[in-house]
């Protein structure tokens, strides 16, 4: 049996979206920018599939053994700190920049308007994983291993339709908001036995995140025609931009194996999604 606790940091760079409505039947273009880093903490037992027990824990150096082989199934459970920066990165009614004239606009009575806001939360996180060991050698094991994690957390600004809207259409019941879904890994390990119970090992691979904006905007029919969204406001009055972000990670732990198949791990892994080439697509 195997017991885990593992910490990872993940910089999954940034999302680049490009919403499009319309308003009296003129474009209205808006591309924002999503910086994204999560923060997981879990902990976890799995169970190995049939093979030799392994030995107790001792000086000596371990015989050869294929007690590390075979399969193995787990769950873990934690938290998922995320961190997601949003940044509306421009905004054009017809071609004219709309930001530009409003912000400058404002900025002359001593206020201005906000073009980035943070939405950063935490959320419960459950994670199966599996995976399969070979023992090829007295003291060295290889192996295989993927993991699914569900942390499905909305986090919301309300009384603005983008970061930078906060200061024209103020209605609370718009809002932005971010919703990570999943996260997933698929990575190599290749371990040295420091004995027979206790493996030392490095694993790396790929990694991928899917998260979801939606930009939503509310008709209040007692504004009429000075409603944000609506017959005379902007169309349609909810966009959401899904993106599933892939990059790699890189890692190392400490795996220990109990009486009965039991095993007991403490990993650390570093992902790096930034160098994953994002292009902006249009929405609507």
């Amino acid at each position: 049996m195997i017991a885990r606790g593992e910490y990872r940091y993940a910089d999954f760079g940034t999302v680049g979206n490009t919403d499009m409505r319309t308003i009296f039947a003129l474009p209205v273009v808006t591309p924002y920018d999503l910086r994204l880093k999560t923060h997981t903490a879990t902990l976890g037992l799995a169970y190995k599939i049939g093979g030799d027990h392994a030995m107790a824990p001792g000086p000596a150096a371990p015989a050869a053994t294929s007690s590390w082989s075979g399969v193995y199934a787990g769950l873990a459970a934690g938290t998922r700190s995320t961190q997601a920066d949003a940044t509306t990165t421009a905004a054009t009614l017809a071609g004219a920049d709309l930001i530009k004239g409003i912000c400058t606009t404002l900025a002359t009575f001593g206020g201005g308007c906000v073009v980035g806001e943070p939405l950063n939360d935490a959320a419960f996180r459950l994670s199966p994983y599996v995976g399969i060991n070979w023992q090829f050698a007295s003291r060295w094991v290889a192996g295989l291993e993927g993991d699914v994690g569900i942390a499905d957390k909305t986090t919301t600004l309300s009384g603005m339709i983008y970061p930078f809207t906060a200061v024209i259409f103020g209605a609370g019941a718009n809002t932005f908001g971010v919703k990570t879904v999943w996260d997933a890994s698929a990575r190599g390990r290749l371990g040295f036995l420091a004995n027979p119970s206790l493996l030392l090992y490095a694993t790396g691979g790929a990694a991928w995140l899917h998260v979801e904006s939606t930009s939503n905007c509310f008709f209040f029919s007692g504004l009429g025609a000075l409603s944000a969204c609506g017959p005379a406001g902007l169309n349609p009055a909810s966009v959401t931009d899904s993106t599933t972000k892939a990059g790699w990670t890189l890692g190392g732990g400490i795996e220990a194996m109990l009486p009965a198949n039991w095993l007991v791990r403490a990993e650390y892994r570093y992902a790096d999604f930034r160098h994953d080439p994002q292009h902006r697509h249009p929405h609507q």
